[in-house]
């Protein structure tokens, strides 16, 4: 929520989304390394009473569409406290809607929506799994945890598959479930190491407070292993 925090609060003095120390971050890493980014995003933040996505402006549309082949937003939950999984359906399409709205209003871009993301907590039954997929411009994945707990409405041994295999297709709800990595580099690159899978789609995530250089060992460690750079939501669109 931070970066879209200052562009509401501090959007009119600046030229360009990279005056953000964050988005200028992340844009310094993307062109030294060809990485893309997805900015899973609060609708508000229960710390910053004054913070609500729809609040977010529309003067640099240009700029987000001119980069959205690296930089996209996902839903993350309504607020950092949100389980997806403790909330009626009714309220997850609203938080749905409401973030698709805002996303469009920043961007005047529906393609700047990621449509795989990582729900807050991993956490979501399936019920409001697949409100986020019928939704308009509703999801087509979800990323699940890093570690080996039981991610979202999967079973256990659903969870294990995604976690060995590196992804897990749910065939009857036509969702595709894309585990991350580590997000301790120190065993991520062990996993990247140890298991070829996790070649095949790399994820990995960090919090926005915790970004403190645009120095990312993980990316350059994946660029020596020859990998591409792109969007998962990309290679698994639906057929339509």
């Amino acid at each position: 929520y931070a970066c879209l925090y200052d562009l509401i609060q501090a959007g009119d003095s600046y030229n360009s989304i990279f005056d953000n120390s964050f988005f200028n971050s992340l844009k310094t890493c993307h062109d030294k390394t060809g990485a893309c980014f997805t900015l899973n995003t609060f609708n508000t933040e229960t710390t910053v009473p004054d913070y609500d996505i729809s609040n977010v402006p529309s003067k640099f549309q240009s700029e987000f569409q001119a980069n959205k082949s690296w930089l996209r937003f996902a839903f993350h939950a309504e607020d950092e406290k949100t389980y997806c999984k403790n909330i009626s359906a009714d309220a997850a399409l609203a938080s749905y809607n409401k973030f698709v709205a805002a996303i469009y209003q920043l961007t005047g871009d529906y393609e700047c929506i990621d449509t795989i993301t990582r729900l807050g907590f991993f956490s979501s039954n399936l019920e409001n799994a697949l409100v986020f997929k019928n939704a308009e411009h509703g999801i087509i994945g979800l990323l699940s945890a890093d570690d080996t707990r039981t991610s979202y409405y999967l079973t256990k041994e659903q969870s294990e598959i995604a976690r060995l295999k590196g992804k897990y297709y749910d065939l009857e709800n036509e969702l595709i479930i894309i585990k991350t990595l580590n997000r301790g580099w120190a065993t991520a690159k062990a996993e990247l190491d140890s298991n070829p899978m996790y070649r095949k789609t790399a994820e990995f995530f960090w919090h926005e407070y915790e970004d403190a250089s645009s120095e990312r060992p993980w990316i350059e460690y994946c660029n020596t292993l020859g990998c591409i750079h792109g969007f998962p939501s990309d290679l698994y669109k639906p057929v339509v």
